[in-house]
């Protein structure tokens, strides 16, 4: 091996190093399978576990905290199995159990208990914060803050408070919900403002017949 600077403290912890330098692994099977791998941090049970040359990941947290990632990097994964199963670089997912979803895109933030458990597929550049938050799959560019917002196969969403309900934006692009218990017009809508409290709602009522935006506040 031509590796240099490395540390490596645990059973099988960096075992299959040959020319990696300047990573760090605490824990059984933390970085097992690095080769030639660079700067990685890698701390807790299986952390980084098939990381072979990605670079820049920190993974900390407990059981398999970053256990999918193979050669991406510029990862930040800290909770007990965050991102445990995502294959993307550029992501920052701290919580429990945060971003454990499959995701094969990157440039993604979830920060929060469970926050993008659900989030799956190639959206990129989603954002979720709060316990269980969640971003989108396939959509881009959503942003879901509070405990329980759902996210979007659309693109520019956005969704803050808390357990939105009913309907929500599955298909629909470029809506913006505000408050607690506040659910959208319909599932594919798109281009509307949702404001409110116990479902008090200001939305777009005529956007699905005449394709323009339109404000109503509290509609009775």
């Amino acid at each position: 091996s031509t590796a240099v600077d490395n540390i490596g403290i645990g059973l099988n912890a960096l075992n299959s190093i040959t020319s990696g330098d300047y990573n760090i692994a605490l824990g059984l099977n933390s970085g097992t399978a690095i080769l030639g791998a660079i700067h990685n941090v890698m701390i807790g049970r299986g952390s980084g576990a098939k990381i072979t040359s990605g670079a820049n990941n920190v993974c900390i947290g407990g059981y398999d905290t970053g256990g999918e990632i193979t050669t991406e990097s510029n990862n930040v994964l800290l909770g007990y199995q965050a991102g445990g199963a995502l294959t993307s670089a550029a992501n920052t997912i701290i919580g429990h159990l945060a971003g454990t979803g499959a995701m094969t895109a990157g440039y993604n933030t979830f920060v929060g208990n469970g926050a993008g458990s659900t989030t799956t597929g190639v959206g990129q550049q989603n954002y979720a914060f709060g316990y269980s938050a969640q971003a989108g799959t396939t959509g881009n560019y959503n942003v879901c803050i509070g405990r329980g917002t759902a996210g979007s196969t659309g693109a520019g969403n956005i969704s803050i408070g808390q357990n939105h309900s009913g309907n929500q934006y599955l298909t629909g692009n470029y809506s913006i919900k505000l408050g607690y218990l506040i659910p959208a017009s319909a599932t594919d809508a798109s281009s509307e403002f949702i404001l409110g409290g116990n479902n008090i709602l200001l939305m777009n009522g005529a956007y699905a017949t005449s394709g323009r935006a339109k404000l109503l506040i509290n509609p009775g």
